[in-house]
């Protein structure tokens, strides 16, 4: 973990992973468990997620780079911005799953009421390849029953778990992939969150629900109402040309 006092952002090498930033004085927008363990991808703040989404293929479940050491390649942080990129280098024979030659770049930065997160994925191979995958945000709220999600209701979705009854302030978990990639707006309890995201093809609403977060052996069994995920997201393969980049924003915005 990578973190100074003074700092609005912290961070973790492992993943390349935002953990903490704040808006409003010791009040983070992510979730993050205290049962996280360093050296391992934190639960909570910002994971990333490549070369594949969910189970969406033949690798392991969101990928490998969330649990892999990247290189902090810049940061420059004072009371009013911050600035943090990392970059991870992918050779073709380190991963016999995914052969290929890739440079990834996470890059973000805080000023003010505005909060970017860009994923970059370059091609270095001779060879064309394809990819899904996105961020993972855990942001914080003060409880399930006081949350609020506004933006989708027009748009295309489908459940994970069709059997179970989606209800957003419940206690059930929620596995919502919406085909849309418009504005979000939602409230925290404390305060309204408007959410952008460029490249990105879909948003993903994620809670493990209260016996969900009972098997997750990292997150605090109450603290499953402390959270939502909201992800930005490409559940459709990506085709990179060789030399060819994609590039996924989020924005994150204190209405």
């Amino acid at each position: 973990m990578v973190n100074n006092s003074n700092d609005l952002i912290s961070h973790s090498f492992i993943g390349a992973q935002i953990l903490s930033a704040s808006f409003v004085k010791d009040k983070n927008v992510f979730y993050l468990s205290n049962l996280s363990v360093f050296g391992k991808t934190y639960r909570g703040g910002v994971p990333v997620l490549f070369p594949q989404f969910a189970n969406n293929g033949n690798l392991r479940k969101h990928g490998f780079v969330r649990d892999i050491a990247w290189e902090l390649i810049y940061e420059k942080q004072n009371e009013k911005s911050a600035i943090i990129e990392y970059d991870y280098s992918i050779h073709e024979d380190d991963y016999p799953e995914w052969p290929y030659n890739a440079k990834l770049s996470l890059f973000c930065e805080m000023v003010s009421n505005l909060i970017t997160i860009k994923l970059i994925v370059i091609n270095t191979d001779i060879k064309s390849f394809e990819f899904t995958g996105g961020l993972h945000p855990y942001f914080a709220i003060s409880s399930k029953k006081d949350l609020v999600i506004n933006g989708l209701e027009e748009a295309d979705y489908k459940d994970a778990f069709p059997d179970i009854t989606f209800n957003l302030n419940g206690n059930d978990l929620i596995e919502r992939q919406y085909d849309a990639k418009n504005p979000v707006k939602f409230y925290n309890g404390e305060n309204w969150i408007t959410i952008k995201s460029e490249g990105f093809n879909n948003w993903m609403i994620w809670n493990p629900g209260e016996e969900g977060a009972k098997s997750i052996k990292d997150l605090p069994n109450e603290d499953w109402s402390k959270f939502i995920c909201i992800e930005p997201i490409t559940s459709k393969p990506v085709l990179l040309e060789p030399g060819e980049l994609f590039i996924g924003e989020l924005q994150i915005i204190l209405s």
